[in-house]
């Protein structure tokens, strides 16, 4: 590394920002749910109370308070009083962190790390355990990001960071409100836009790649939005999203041997477009998601060539928000919803059919009817009721489904096929807040019934009270997994999973600029759903038990324009009965893909008025295993496991805000400014090895904020 010159790390950033070229200028290598709107001013002009302040004036307790709904729904606590093990990083906190997309911003949740799946693809685990295909749900704006094909969301510069407002993640169960695709747990993205913004923001981002002179990423993010009041408070608010970037510059090695250069050969290119308009009670959102992606790592095996893929999401919903009395208010909702995940159809791709399943043109569609009451007859007694249906479409004209009027688990050949499947969805839940001056209680339940896969049926309760600088949380919930389209193609006997979970959490507010919170937990998975692959084809199973239990501990200071959070997080396994497929041979302890320790920091100062210097990283211990490559032993193929080294990843990120001009603002950072090896691994045995992520970065940021188009001085 020290043979590079560091003279043009600055124009590999600047180059994504000027040139109009591709985002990737290398060859291919031969053969190779919403927040509340924004306050309105006082009628004397000064900020309402509740509006955001600048973030250096504001004290530990104030960002401790922040209201938050992404636990109940029906009501907004602190983070402090939330029935639920809740993160919230702020807008701030994002913006000092220099992230890129959402991704980044994860990696700074405690119990959360990333693991690889197959077509380049990257997928969350959760306290130890593979979240992905619908454990854990993620929410833009109340849209559900997941493809309902196999309940996945990707991440990889999806989420522009430069638009997110507030982030809110359920480090625990959330199916009682949200169903069967939050088993693990909830990120909520609340943007600017959703937000209710007042005013316009451009972002501009380059990222250059260290090796090579190759550009990494280049992004731009906008949004704008305004109330007329002269309209009777009409709110219309828009972003965008729209970008090119390579996801690594490292030589990806398939587990036969064969590799290629990362470098134009996988990417990443989002176009995001979202609508709001409020007016009255009415609430419209719309959401066009188009992700755009390259790849060659297919399965266990590197393709020759790249082949494109794609994801396309249209998401509507209609809510109206209806005062029925005083405490009492009922919003129904409607939503369609249609996706064209894993869109493959590049002809080369077909002659992988016997060995890895590539080409794909199936579409998916939802229509969703709902309506909630959320009633406060008492002052100290809050409830929500609600209920849904949900009618399902996928058609698969490649892979199809078996007909289930033919299909006999004793004689599965027989069975089928068709194009087309339905599905029909129906749920009821409740849940009950109630606070005292000694102890606040919450409980709550869910009961859902899907034609194919059965009943589900959840509860959950839990003891909460903050006394001054204490606080504590007991809780007690179970959630579900509901089998996703795909897992109901290939086996349709397959049944739901379900999870218990219990935590406990206690925190101190030591300091007035100094918090500490730490809670266990312990996650008892029944039947959980396995993928398989083996001589008599593939499918997904319930296998009988799967869990992890551990701690998590955050550290917050905030001290005038200095801040720092720390977080710590493990898990363990040992004397859990896990599936094989996750396992590590001879290791209970651990699963693979993830390490039983995890640490990650991000803190910040103020050099000289809006200039900053922040600092954030993510350290991984070792003791993370994966299959790294196949070894010919007595003529069968037998995985190699191998642990993997710790893994430092530190960034560095000047901000300079109000550059010259009020609103104007530069960004200039370094990601992985140790240039360390970054490894993704596959969290199962399916024969894939590590991901490997980009070596040291620069990144360039400019922007502005402030008053939109047509607003008076």
């Amino acid at each position: 590394m020290a043979d590079r010159p560091r003279s043009r790390l600055l124009v590999y950033a600047l180059l994504p920002l000027l040139a109009g070229s591709p985002a990737v200028q290398a060859e291919e290598e031969p053969g190779a749910e919403g927040a509340e709107p924004a306050p309105a001013p006082a009628e004397d002009g000064q900020p309402a109370p509740d509006e955001p302040q600048d973030f250096n004036d504001l004290s530990l307790e104030e960002l401790l308070g922040i209201p938050v709904g992404v636990a109940t729904r029906s009501t907004t606590q602190s983070v402090r009083e939330s029935p639920g093990i809740l993160t919230v990083i702020t807008r701030e906190e994002i913006r000092r962190s220099g992230a890129r997309d959402l991704q980044d911003v994860l990696r700074l949740v405690p119990g959360f790390q990333l693991g690889a799946d197959v077509m380049d693809t990257v997928l969350l685990g959760v306290r130890g355990l593979w979240a992905a295909e619908g454990k854990v749900l993620i929410l833009l704006d109340g849209h559900e990001m997941h493809e309902p094909m196999y309940t996945n969301a990707q991440l990889t510069n999806r989420f522009s960071a430069e638009l997110i407002e507030r982030l809110e993640v359920i480090r625990g169960p959330g199916s009682v409100v949200y169903g069967g695709a939050a088993e693990l747990a909830v990120v909520n993205v609340i943007t600017v836009a959703g937000a209710g913004l007042e005013g316009a923001e451009l972002t501009l981002t380059g990222v250059g790649h260290d090796r090579g002179a190759a550009l990494g990423q280049r992004t731009l993010s906008a949004a704008v939005g305004h109330t007329f009041q002269e309209l009777d408070g009409l709110r219309l608010a828009a972003s965008l999203f729209v970008g090119q970037t390579n996801r690594g510059d490292q030589r990806y090695t398939d587990v036969y041997g064969s590799s290629y250069s990362m470098l134009g050969q996988s990417r990443a290119d989002p176009f995001q477009a979202s609508l709001a308009l409020g007016w009255r009670g009415l609430e419209v959102r719309y959401l066009f998601d188009y992700y755009r992606t390259s790849m060659r790592s297919a399965y266990d095996f590197a393709l020759p060539f790249t082949l494109p893929v794609s994801f396309l999401t249209s998401s509507l919903e209609l809510a109206y928000r209806l005062e029925l009395a005083d405490g009492l208010v009922l919003t129904p909702r409607l939503r369609h919803m249609f996706w064209r995940p894993w869109n493959c159809t590049d002809p080369r791709s077909d002659q992988f059919s016997d060995s890895a399943p590539l080409h794909d043109d199936s579409t998916e569609q939802r229509a969703l009817v709902g309506v909630d009451l959320a009633w406060a007859p008492l002052g100290w007694l809050d409830l929500l009721f609600g209920a849904e249906y949900a009618y399902d479409t996928s058609h698969d004209p490649i892979y199809r489904f078996i007909d289930l009027d033919t299909w006999d688990p004793e004689h599965p050949d027989r069975a089928e096929l068709v194009d087309d499947m339905r599905y029909h969805r129906v749920a009821i839940y409740l849940q009950g807040l109630l606070e005292t001056e000694w102890i606040n209680a919450s409980a709550g339940a869910r009961l859902e019934w899907h034609d194919h896969s059965g009943v589900s049926f959840v509860p959950r309760a839990g003891l909460h009270k903050a006394y001054g600088p204490f606080h504590f949380k007991v809780l007690v919930s179970q959630a579900f997994r509901s089998p996703s389209n795909r897992n109901l193609s290939f086996t349709p006997e397959v049944e739901p999973e379900k999870t218990t979970v219990y935590e406990l959490e206690l925190g101190y507010q030591l300091l007035e600029s100094l918090s500490v919170v730490a809670n266990g937990f312990y996650i008892d998975v029944q039947r959980p759903i396995i993928y398989f692959f083996d001589e008599t084809g593939e499918g997904y199973r319930n296998s009988d038990s799967s869990g992890s239990y551990g701690a998590e501990a955050e550290l917050r200071f905030k001290w005038k324009s200095a801040f720092a959070n720390l977080s710590f997080s493990y898990y363990s396994t040992a004397g859990l009965d896990n599936p094989a497929s996750y396992a590590v041979p001879g290791r209970e302890h651990v699963l693979l893909g993830f390490s039983p320790y995890k640490l990650s920091f991000l803190g910040g100062l103020a050099l000289w008025r809006d200039l900053s210097l922040n600092l954030s990283g993510v350290l991984l211990g070792d003791q993370r295993w994966g299959i790294d490559r196949v070894d010919e032993v007595g003529g069968q193929q037998l995985p190699h496991y191998r642990e993997y080294p710790a893994e430092l990843v530190m960034n560095v990120y000047l901000l300079w805000e109000n550059a010259v001009v009020p609103g104007l603002f530069a960004g200039l950072g370094i990601y992985n400014m140790l240039d360390v090896r970054q490894r993704t691994v596959m969290p199962y045995d399916s024969w894939h090895n590590e991901l490997p992520g980009p070596g040291l970065e620069v990144l360039l940021k400019l922007g502005y904020r402030g008053p939109g188009p047509g607003a008076t001085p």
